[in-house]
Parts: structure tokens; C-alpha cells; sequence
């Protein structure tokens, strides 16, 4: 009896996740999904009240941090890929619901918190030598978080996002957007400096 049952099981078709976050990173990560189809999945639940961006913040953080030290989640290591489309699906859906997201005094650290899953995500894919990825996900989401006090508080992501920029052709561009700042320091002085001399 036991062996039927076990048969039986083996039989049926695995289960879809019945918790959303994991449904959104499962879509992300399917063969016929992607970012696209994740972020609009995401988008369209949150506007059911049947997910968190905060919860898809958490959980793309986990999966970053999961590459970076090698820990299994749910039974695998997560692909730097998988990582990085999830995160970029994340920051999408903000895209999607830029009108309808608070953005009160009282939801910065919201705002701080996804700027910083942009430059993680962005970092994560150009290790992993896939600069335009990386472009396209340093400054992604919606733009309540680049905030001239947010590139201030971290000057190795607006570092980062020109160096892209630069490697990604668009010298002017990338120096521009440092000069905007009025005074340089650290990381994002040296990328200035580093940038201007470039060939």
C-alpha cells in the first residue's frame, strides 16, 4: 500500500508555490518567463494586497547574498542569474506601480532599501561579466529613490552607475551625471577620475 501511495505521489505533477513571493520568483526563473513576465506578476498581485514589494526586497537580498556565500535556498544554490532577473523583476514592478506606491517622509527607508537592491543586483551581474545587464539594473525601478541625498549616502553606487554608463559607451554621459553632484568623494571621485581617463 505504501508503495502505491509513494507511486502515486511520484506521479503527480510538482505543485506551483502557493506563496507569491515564490510564485514571482518562480515565473522569473521559468524557461518561458523572465523579468517581464515576474515584475507584471508582481505588479498585479500587490495591487490584490497578496504580496509586499518589502517581502520581494527581502527575499531578492537573500537571493544576492545566497550567490555571494554560496547558500542553499530551498535545497540549491541560486545561479547569479536567477539572482539578478528576480531583483530586476523586482525593481520593474515599482516601475509599473510608480503612481501608486507611497512615497511619504515615513516610507524612505522603503525608497533607501530598493535603491539598494539596484546596486547589488547591478554589482552581482557585471561580477559576473554581464555588463549591459548590469546597466540595466543600476538605476532600474521606480525613480522616488534617486534622490540627490540617496547618491550622496552612497557614492560607490553613483560610482557604478557611471562606470556602466562609461563601459557601456557613453562617456559624456557618465561624467556628466558625476559633475551634477558639486563635490565628489570616495568611490565615486575616483570613478569620476578614473572615467576622465578613459581613451
Amino acid at each position: 500500500m505504501r508503495l502505491l501511495l509513494l507511486a502515486l505521489l511520484l506521479l503527480l505533477p510538482a505543485c506551483k508555490p502557493t506563496d507569491p513571493v515564490q510564485r514571482a520568483h518562480a515565473t522569473a526563473t521559468a524557461p518561458t518567463g523572465g523579468r517581464a513576465p515576474a515584475s507584471t506578476q508582481i505588479a498585479t498581485d500587490w495591487r490584490a494586497k497578496a504580496i509586499t514589494i518589502d517581502k520581494c526586497i527581502d527575499f531578492g537580498f537573500e537571493l544576492l547574498d545566497a550567490v555571494k556565500n554560496g547558500t542553499p535556498i530551498h535545497g540549491k544554490v541560486p545561479t547569479s542569474l536567477e539572482a539578478t532577473t528576480f531583483a530586476g523583476a523586482v525593481l520593474d514592478a515599482t516601475l509599473i506601480l510608480t503612481n501608486e506606491l507611497p512615497t511619504t517622509a515615513e516610507t524612505e527607508i522603503f525608497w533607501q532599501r530598493l535603491g539598494g537592491l539596484a546596486f547589488a543586483a547591478a554589482e552581482e551581474a557585471r561580477a559576473a561579466n554581464r555588463g549591459p545587464e548590469a546597466l540595466t539594473l543600476v538605476t532600474a525601478g521606480a525613480p522616488r529613490w534617486q534622490t540627490e541625498s540617496y547618491w550622496r549616502l552612497h557614492p560607490t553606487h553613483d560610482g557604478l552607475a557611471s562606470w556602466l554608463l562609461a563601459e557601456g559607451g557613453k562617456k559624456a554621459e557618465a561624467l556628466d551625471r558625476l559633475r551634477s553632484r558639486g563635490d565628489l568623494d570616495g568611490f565615486a571621485k575616483q570613478t569620476y577620475d578614473a572615467i576622465l581617463a578613459l581613451p
